[in-house]
């Protein structure tokens, strides 16, 4: 009965304002909650294919149903303090853009972090590295180098076109890649000379 009260003694405009707030803020925390225990995806096929050129989505229903959530809330907050509709509205469309282009930056530096932490193996080519497991001769099996790659030491598989195999500890340089993931190396002294 207190919340009915509550609700009632309002203006229409905080009546509207508190609707869209509580069932945005429900809704998108269903989503969420949804999204953590794989109930749905973050597109369930409603989203608008509007995104820019990292794949971001500006019109999905988690953005949309937080830029509402945010928005009406700040709509809120600025109306405790103004009792102005005008000032109310551009304060709820201000921080719901806001939060919108924040997320985005967000998810931006979350997809720089996963991309840079892949490994391009193409970026060893030319680099010294340290034979780790015995390299057998002409392309006769595999070994492993230790290799530093964008700034980490790496352990990749490799071959040899040498006549002799290339033991443990031997300095190569790598000459090639062979498919995607296994380096082709020879020794270093036979480079120089």
């Amino acid at each position: 009965m207190f919340m009915l009260d509550w609700f009632m003694s309002m203006t229409l405009f905080e009546q509207i304002l508190y609707g869209i707030a509580i069932i945005s803020t429900g809704l998108f925390v269903l989503k969420g909650i949804f999204l953590i225990f794989g109930i749905s995806s973050a597109s369930d096929g409603l989203d608008v294919d509007c995104a820019d050129a990292t794949g971001i989505s500006y019109f999905s229903v988690i953005g949309v149903l937080s830029f509402l959530a945010v928005g009406s809330w700040g709509a809120i907050l600025a109306y405790s303090f103004s009792d102005s509709h005008l000032v109310s509205i551009i304060a709820g469309l201000f921080s719901g853009f806001v939060e919108v282009f924040a997320t985005i930056q967000f998810i931006r530096l979350l997809r720089n972090v996963q991309e840079s932490g892949n490994l391009k193996i193409s970026l060893a080519i030319g680099k010294i590295g340290e034979v780790y497991l015995t390299i057998p001769p002409m392309e006769l099996g595999e070994g492993k180098v230790n290799v530093v790659i964008n700034g980490s030491l790496r352990e990749c598989q490799a071959v040899s076109l040498d006549k002799t195999s290339i033991p443990t500890g031997t300095k190569v340089r790598i000459v090639d890649l062979q498919g995607d993931d296994v380096l082709v190396v020879q020794r270093e002294s036979e480079i120089m000379e």
